[in-house]
């Protein structure tokens, strides 16, 4: 029942595009911006719109794991040859590579985002409920580091009161008016 559920998902996924925020940060990227992108979301489509340096939180349905082995692995296969799928390396039961609820996140992929909060210059808070943990807890690791917070968001958050600009519009209008902002100051 749980593959069926995540090859039921992988398909639906397959068939979405990045929006306009998606390609602007990948943009961003791509005109050489330091921008690291930490997501909670396990659809890949930042990678799908070129971002190159993203870190995934919560895993992504795109990544598999192996149950006996431990081995990871990158699969597009949409729908499976076989379901449930098996390691290729051993043959045991893969399972997807995301968190599940009760799971701990993985430690060097939690201490990655931790770093990358700390090391920025601005920290854009884009289109979260601010509610799901340690996650929610990254603007205010950024505030305790004297980094900018930019939140994008069409509804107010927990995390808004730390915000030092905020925009209440969908992800793709608040990004493009941040980089209008943005490129107007530097």
């Amino acid at each position: 029942m749980v593959w069926e559920f995540y090859a039921w998902r992988r398909d639906l996924v397959s068939r979405c595009n990045p929006n306009q925020a998606h390609y602007l940060l990948a943009q961003i990227q791509s005109e050489g911006h330091s921008l690291t992108i930490v997501t909670q979301n396990v659809d890949g489509l930042h990678q799908k719109a070129g971002s190159q340096n993203v870190i995934e939180l919560h895993g992504s349905l795109w990544k598999l794991k192996c149950t006996r082995c431990s081995k990871k692995w990158t699969s597009t296969e949409v729908p499976f040859t076989d379901l449930p799928p098996a390691c290729p390396a051993c043959g045991g039961l893969a399972r997807p590579d995301v968190v599940w609820f009760g799971e701990a996140l993985d430690p060097q992929i939690l201490e990655r985002s931790y770093k990358a909060v700390r090391e920025a210059n601005t920290l854009l808070v884009i289109g979260t409920s601010a509610l799901v943990y340690p996650a929610a807890g990254l603007p205010q690791l950024a505030k305790d580091t004297q980094t900018s917070i930019v939140e994008i968001n069409p509804q107010e958050t927990p995390v808004s009161y730390l915000a030092d600009i905020i925009y209440r519009k969908t992800a793709t209008e608040g990004v493009r008016l941040w980089w209008r902002r943005w490129q107007e100051q530097n």
